[in-house]
Protein backbone atom coordinates (compact mmCIF):
# COMPACT_ATOMS: atom_id res chain seq x y z
CA UNK A 1 0.00 0.00 0.00
CA UNK A 2 2.98 2.24 0.48
CA UNK A 3 4.57 2.27 -3.11
CA UNK A 4 4.32 4.30 -6.07
CA UNK A 5 1.90 2.13 -7.70
CA UNK A 6 -0.93 2.73 -4.72
CA UNK A 7 0.03 6.26 -4.86
CA UNK A 8 -0.56 7.22 -8.47
CA UNK A 9 -4.35 5.51 -8.35
CA UNK A 10 -4.94 4.07 -4.46
CA UNK A 11 -8.75 3.43 -5.21
CA UNK A 12 -8.95 0.11 -6.16
CA UNK A 13 -6.98 -0.91 -3.12
CA UNK A 14 -9.31 0.84 -1.10
CA UNK A 15 -12.31 -0.20 -2.55
CA UNK A 16 -10.99 -3.77 -2.15
CA UNK A 17 -10.37 -2.84 1.94
CA UNK A 18 -13.96 -1.52 2.47
CA UNK A 19 -15.39 -4.78 0.60
CA UNK A 20 -13.30 -7.43 2.15
CA UNK A 21 -11.25 -6.20 5.52
CA UNK A 22 -12.26 -2.46 6.22
CA UNK A 23 -10.85 -3.16 9.19
CA UNK A 24 -7.16 -4.37 8.40
CA UNK A 25 -4.03 -4.23 10.22
CA UNK A 26 -0.82 -3.14 8.92
CA UNK A 27 2.44 -1.88 8.98
CA UNK A 28 3.44 1.55 8.10
CA UNK A 29 6.92 2.62 6.01
CA UNK A 30 8.26 3.75 10.07
CA UNK A 31 7.81 0.19 10.93
CA UNK A 32 5.26 0.91 13.15
CA UNK A 33 2.09 -1.65 13.12
CA UNK A 34 -1.22 -0.07 12.90
CA UNK A 35 -5.48 -0.49 12.16
CA UNK A 36 -6.34 0.81 8.88
CA UNK A 37 -9.95 2.03 9.00
CA UNK A 38 -11.60 2.71 5.66
CA UNK A 39 -15.43 2.94 6.09
CA UNK A 40 -16.64 6.10 7.03
CA UNK A 41 -19.00 5.17 9.71
CA UNK A 42 -16.34 2.97 11.03
CA UNK A 43 -13.68 5.73 11.14
CA UNK A 44 -16.30 8.29 12.45
CA UNK A 45 -17.36 5.83 15.40
CA UNK A 46 -12.92 4.67 16.19
CA UNK A 47 -12.09 8.96 16.69
CA UNK A 48 -14.89 9.60 18.84
CA UNK A 49 -14.43 6.38 20.78
CA UNK A 50 -12.33 7.13 24.26
CA UNK A 51 -10.87 4.20 24.58
CA UNK A 52 -8.72 4.88 21.62
CA UNK A 53 -6.02 7.14 21.58
CA UNK A 54 -4.39 9.69 18.30
CA UNK A 55 -1.74 10.87 21.00
CA UNK A 56 2.08 9.59 20.35
CA UNK A 57 2.51 9.99 23.60
CA UNK A 58 0.43 7.00 24.85
CA UNK A 59 1.48 4.49 22.23
CA UNK A 60 3.43 1.79 23.97
CA UNK A 61 6.75 0.93 24.69
CA UNK A 62 6.29 -2.26 21.94
CA UNK A 63 5.19 0.21 19.22
CA UNK A 64 7.93 2.84 19.93
CA UNK A 65 10.46 -0.33 19.77
CA UNK A 66 9.22 -1.70 16.12
CA UNK A 67 9.36 1.53 14.62
CA UNK A 68 9.66 5.12 14.21
CA UNK A 69 6.95 6.79 15.36
CA UNK A 70 6.30 11.14 14.10
CA UNK A 71 9.00 13.09 12.20
CA UNK A 72 12.27 13.42 13.24
CA UNK A 73 13.35 15.56 15.64
CA UNK A 74 9.57 16.21 16.64
CA UNK A 75 9.58 15.00 20.07
CA UNK A 76 12.22 16.28 21.20
CA UNK A 77 11.27 19.41 20.09
CA UNK A 78 8.26 19.53 21.73
CA UNK A 79 5.75 19.47 18.50
CA UNK A 80 4.10 16.65 19.17
CA UNK A 81 1.15 18.35 21.16
CA UNK A 82 -0.74 19.90 17.99
CA UNK A 83 -4.57 19.50 17.19
CA UNK A 84 -3.85 16.35 14.54
CA UNK A 85 -1.78 14.34 17.74
CA UNK A 86 -3.98 15.04 21.01
CA UNK A 87 -7.43 13.91 22.69
CA UNK A 88 -10.19 15.59 24.43
CA UNK A 89 -9.88 17.57 26.77
CA UNK A 90 -6.64 19.52 25.62
CA UNK A 91 -8.29 18.66 21.78
CA UNK A 92 -11.38 20.49 22.77
CA UNK A 93 -9.70 23.70 24.32
CA UNK A 94 -7.26 23.94 21.21
CA UNK A 95 -9.88 23.38 18.98
CA UNK A 96 -11.55 26.21 20.61
CA UNK A 97 -9.02 28.73 20.39
CA UNK A 98 -8.74 28.31 16.45
CA UNK A 99 -11.92 28.41 15.96
CA UNK A 100 -11.86 31.24 17.66
CA UNK A 101 -9.27 33.38 15.22
CA UNK A 102 -9.77 31.12 12.60
CA UNK A 103 -13.23 32.09 11.41
CA UNK A 104 -15.45 31.70 8.08
CA UNK A 105 -14.70 35.66 7.71
CA UNK A 106 -10.88 35.18 7.82
CA UNK A 107 -10.97 32.65 5.14
CA UNK A 108 -13.19 34.82 2.65
CA UNK A 109 -10.69 37.97 3.11
CA UNK A 110 -7.75 35.92 2.22
CA UNK A 111 -9.14 34.83 -1.10
CA UNK A 112 -7.67 37.52 -2.95
CA UNK A 113 -4.28 36.75 -1.49
CA UNK A 114 -4.23 33.01 -2.29
CA UNK A 115 -5.18 34.10 -5.92
CA UNK A 116 -2.19 36.67 -5.78
CA UNK A 117 0.13 33.96 -4.95
CA UNK A 118 -1.22 31.48 -7.26
CA UNK A 119 -0.46 34.12 -10.06
CA UNK A 120 3.43 34.74 -9.07
CA UNK A 121 4.21 31.25 -8.96
CA UNK A 122 2.54 30.37 -12.58
CA UNK A 123 3.95 33.71 -13.61
CA UNK A 124 7.99 32.33 -12.86
CA UNK A 125 7.58 29.25 -15.25
CA UNK A 126 4.82 30.26 -17.59
CA UNK A 127 7.30 31.56 -19.77
CA UNK A 128 8.96 28.31 -19.97
CA UNK A 129 6.23 26.55 -21.13
CA UNK A 130 6.87 23.40 -18.74
CA UNK A 131 7.27 23.11 -14.79
CA UNK A 132 7.87 20.29 -12.06
CA UNK A 133 4.26 21.31 -10.85
CA UNK A 134 4.96 19.52 -7.16
CA UNK A 135 8.05 21.50 -6.75
CA UNK A 136 7.26 24.78 -8.24
CA UNK A 137 3.18 24.66 -7.88
CA UNK A 138 1.80 22.15 -5.56
CA UNK A 139 4.10 22.31 -2.54
CA UNK A 140 5.19 26.18 -2.28
CA UNK A 141 1.77 27.74 -2.62
CA UNK A 142 -0.26 26.28 0.78
CA UNK A 143 3.21 26.80 2.45
CA UNK A 144 3.33 30.88 1.73
CA UNK A 145 -0.45 30.31 1.85
CA UNK A 146 0.20 29.35 5.88
CA UNK A 147 3.04 32.02 6.31
CA UNK A 148 0.89 34.47 5.46
CA UNK A 149 -1.99 33.48 7.35
CA UNK A 150 0.03 32.80 10.99
CA UNK A 151 1.69 35.90 9.74
CA UNK A 152 5.24 35.02 8.97
CA UNK A 153 7.25 37.90 7.09
CA UNK A 154 7.78 37.45 3.16
CA UNK A 155 11.14 38.11 4.21
CA UNK A 156 11.30 35.20 6.23
CA UNK A 157 9.03 32.54 4.17
CA UNK A 158 12.22 31.26 2.06
CA UNK A 159 13.49 29.44 5.29
CA UNK A 160 9.76 28.50 6.72
CA UNK A 161 9.83 26.70 2.97
CA UNK A 162 12.58 25.05 3.50
CA UNK A 163 12.26 23.49 7.09
CA UNK A 164 9.13 22.51 5.84
CA UNK A 165 10.54 20.96 2.61
CA UNK A 166 13.10 18.87 4.84
CA UNK A 167 10.45 17.85 7.22
CA UNK A 168 8.40 15.73 4.61
CA UNK A 169 11.52 14.19 2.53
CA UNK A 170 11.67 11.58 5.22
CA UNK A 171 15.14 10.24 4.60
CA UNK A 172 16.02 11.57 1.19
CA UNK A 173 17.98 14.52 2.74
CA UNK A 174 21.18 15.36 4.23
CA UNK A 175 21.52 12.94 7.85
CA UNK A 176 20.24 14.71 11.04
CA UNK A 177 18.55 17.41 8.07
CA UNK A 178 14.29 16.58 9.69
CA UNK A 179 15.46 17.19 13.22
CA UNK A 180 17.34 19.99 12.49
CA UNK A 181 15.04 21.97 10.45
CA UNK A 182 11.90 20.71 12.92
CA UNK A 183 14.77 22.58 15.61
CA UNK A 184 15.12 25.25 13.69
CA UNK A 185 11.32 25.76 12.92
CA UNK A 186 10.46 25.39 16.32
CA UNK A 187 12.83 28.30 17.75
CA UNK A 188 11.54 30.36 15.15
CA UNK A 189 8.11 30.40 15.82
CA UNK A 190 9.03 30.60 19.56
CA UNK A 191 10.19 34.06 18.88
CA UNK A 192 7.79 34.88 16.51
CA UNK A 193 4.91 34.38 18.88
CA UNK A 194 7.34 35.94 21.69
CA UNK A 195 7.64 39.11 19.44
CA UNK A 196 4.06 39.43 18.25
CA UNK A 197 2.44 39.17 21.88
CA UNK A 198 4.79 41.84 22.72
CA UNK A 199 3.51 43.71 19.70
CA UNK A 200 -0.16 42.88 20.44
CA UNK A 201 -2.00 46.00 20.00
CA UNK A 202 -5.09 45.73 22.73
CA UNK A 203 -8.18 45.87 20.14
CA UNK A 204 -8.34 43.74 17.05
CA UNK A 205 -6.74 44.48 13.95
CA UNK A 206 -9.02 44.00 10.92
CA UNK A 207 -6.19 42.49 9.09
CA UNK A 208 -4.88 40.52 11.93
CA UNK A 209 -2.85 37.47 11.37
CA UNK A 210 -3.65 34.04 13.24
CA UNK A 211 -0.87 33.69 15.47
CA UNK A 212 -1.78 36.87 16.60
CA UNK A 213 -5.15 35.78 16.69
CA UNK A 214 -4.26 32.87 18.58
CA UNK A 215 -2.57 34.59 21.40
CA UNK A 216 -5.14 36.83 21.98
CA UNK A 217 -7.70 34.18 21.94
CA UNK A 218 -5.24 32.65 24.89
CA UNK A 219 -4.69 35.02 26.49
CA UNK A 220 -8.23 36.22 27.00
CA UNK A 221 -10.25 34.93 30.18
CA UNK A 222 -13.18 33.05 29.64
CA UNK A 223 -16.65 34.65 30.05
CA UNK A 224 -18.11 34.20 33.56
CA UNK A 225 -21.78 34.14 33.70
Amino acid sequence: MFGWEFAADPYPAYAWLREHSPVHRTTLPSGVEAWLVTRYADAREALADGRLSKNPLHHSETAHAKGRIGIPGERGADLMTHLLNIDPPDHTRLRRLVSKAFTPRRVAAFAPRIQELTDQLIDDFAERGEADLIHEFAFPLPIYAICDLLGVPREDQDDFRDWAGMMIRHGKGPRGGVARSVKKMRGYLAELIHRKRAELSDEPQPDEDLISGLIRAGDTPPATA
